[in-house]
């Protein structure tokens, strides 16, 4: 069969898989029992709850495949032509989609003959010497944005198959030998080649998370003051990115790495970075010059990570100033508005409780659960939150983001703070910003009350595209509970938008949920 003649099956291919899984969806709900058996074996979920979804996955498995997506995934690959081909893989690599990946070279082994930066991608040294030795200007021949050595600090490919990793060093010195840039950049978005950029040192330390082809590139001379990679390497989940920095005299204070650890309930990782020299008086980058005077310090910050008392003692011992001010609220004041009682408690045990204003003693009681104080303050409550500052307006969205916030975030709501309030940073809502930590308890109370569904935020997505995005890039996606939220919100009619990335960017169980959910309309 040729090629062409295999492309044009593929449409009428996947045709009759939907129209098996639409079949099988019917005859359980008849009751059939060849089908339910069929939905138990494919699922392991009882039959009479099957979702349209469990019906796709099913006929996926019976066609020999993993997912509904890896047998999509398959077909709609299969009917591209190579450069698409090389796309497809080049963005498995990038992502670290190994089932993709696999499909994709075990269908053409081929695929990646002549183009280094997919060789470099695979840690293929032996074919990136080969092509080198023939043609040495291919070191630094960019494809699109990205130059050889953006393929390769940006590959996941280490992820997927950890063998692999010291090759990655291997070719990481034949491009540079070649005469690739080690501080080579790229667009962080590629719509704007002239926007904001990002090294090949954050590629293999923030993106990829390759701790030792960082330390190699460092060790070769990359520039650690990137202004990302420090930041970043918080996010890795250990600690041997933020020594592997220290180590190599990256700046630190002015790139919002330490506020990034405080994110975080890594006390040692806050305690290497004061050691290290981190300002516990500094406030975030962004305010420093303009409104320092308002933004409080890293004290502030902790408090409303919801960081305990040990974070509290160890930023006071450092010289943090309770006495500062975010927003108009000390230290203390802050601890008592978030309901963070732990580092309330610190602070008093310190010495560093302040009196509360009006306002302050107003949110203070409705986090609390104090009903009684609280309802003597209802008859104010819309001019006492019009006294906060703009940003402060936006307190129930940092709570609708903090895993167990529920009965605050109910409190906050009910004291009358808008839910579909947007920040002035990102214009996220706390719909969305429960949606990307996967929330999906809050994210079920937001959606009892009227509001924008097709809100977009400064990304450009709504809070289904933001929780679906969340699911595979939120530091702490494994705590969250992506499919129950992101049914939740089809379910609630936000709509879904593949052209927007909707069907790649998110996790395999929830890119099942949103394939049903299109298949199904």
């Amino acid at each position: 069969m040729t090629r062409s003649s295999e492309i044009s099956n593929e449409p009428a291919r996947l045709a009759s898989y939907r129209k098996a899984a639409k079949a099988l969806k019917r005859a359980v709900r008849n009751g059939d029992g060849q089908a339910l058996a069929r939905i138990a074996a494919a699922t392991g979920r009882a039959p009479e709850t099957a979702r349209h979804a469990d019906c796709l996955h099913a006929i996926a498995r019976e066609a020999g495949y993993g997912s509904w997506p890896a047998l999509k995934f398959d077909i709609e690959t299969r009917a591209l032509n190579r450069e698409g081909r090389q796309r497809r893989l080049a963005q498995a690599l990038f992502e670290g989609w190994k089932p993709q990946a696999e499909r994709l070279l075990e269908s053409d082994p081929s695929l990646t003959g002549g183009h280094l930066g997919l060789k470099a991608a695979l840690y293929d040294r032996q074919a990136v010497a080969a092509i080198l030795e023939r043609d040495p200007d291919a070191a630094t021949r960019r494809f699109g944005s990205r130059s050889p050595i953006l393929f390769l600090t940006f590959s996941r490919y280490w992820r997927m198959w950890p063998e692999s990793a010291d090759d990655a060093i291997a070719v990481a010195d034949l491009l540079i030998e070649s005469g690739a840039d080690i501080d080579d950049t790229m667009p962080a978005d590629p719509r704007e080649p002239e926007g904001f950029k990002l090294s090949a040192l954050y590629g293999a330390l923030g993106h990829s998370g390759h701790v030792k082809l960082a330390r190699h590139l460092l060790e070769r001379g990359a520039n650690p003051d990137d202004n990302e990679s420090f930041y970043h390497a918080c996010e890795l989940g250990h600690l041997d990115g933020i020594r592997l920095m220290m180590e190599h005299g990256a700046t630190l204070n002015g790139t919002n790495a330490f506020f990034r650890m405080l994110d975080f309930d890594n006390l040692e990782g806050a305690r290497m970075m004061l050691d290290y020299g981190a300002d516990p008086n500094e406030c975030p980058t962004q305010w420093m010059v303009a409104h320092r005077s308002e933004r409080g310090n890293s004290l502030h910050h902790a408090i409303r990570r919801g960081r305990d008392g040990r974070f509290v003692d160890l930023l006071l011992d450092a010289g943090a100033d309770p006495s500062a001010l975010y927003l108009g609220h000390t230290a203390y004041a802050l601890a008592r508005i978030y309901g963070n009682r732990d580092a309330a408690q610190a602070l008093e045990a310190r010495g560093a409780a302040s009196p509360l204003a009006e306002n302050e003693r107003f949110l203070a009681a409705a986090v609390d659960g104090d009903a009684g104080a609280a309802d003597a303050f209802m008859p104010r409550s819309g001019e006492l939150i019009a006294s906060l500052h703009p940003e402060e307006q936006a307190l129930h969205i940092e709570v609708a983001r903090m895993a167990g916030g529920l009965e605050r975030l109910k409190a906050l709501v009910a004291a009358g703070f808008d839910p579909d309030y947007r920040d002035q940073q990102e214009s996220i809502t706390a719909l969305h910003g429960a949606a990307w930590f996967g929330l999906a308890d809050h994210v079920a109370f937001l959606l009892q009350f009227p509001q924008d569904l097709e809100h977009r935020n400064v990304h450009g997505a709504n809070a289904l595209g933001t929780a679906i995005h969340g699911s595979t890039n939120c530091p702490e996606a494994a705590a969250g509970d992506y499919e129950r939220t992101v049914e939740l919100l089809i379910e609630a009619g936000c709509s879904i938008n593949p052209d927007r990335g909707d069907l790649l960017m998110g996790s395999e169980a929830v890119t099942a949920i949103i394939e049903a959910a299109l298949e199904g309309k």
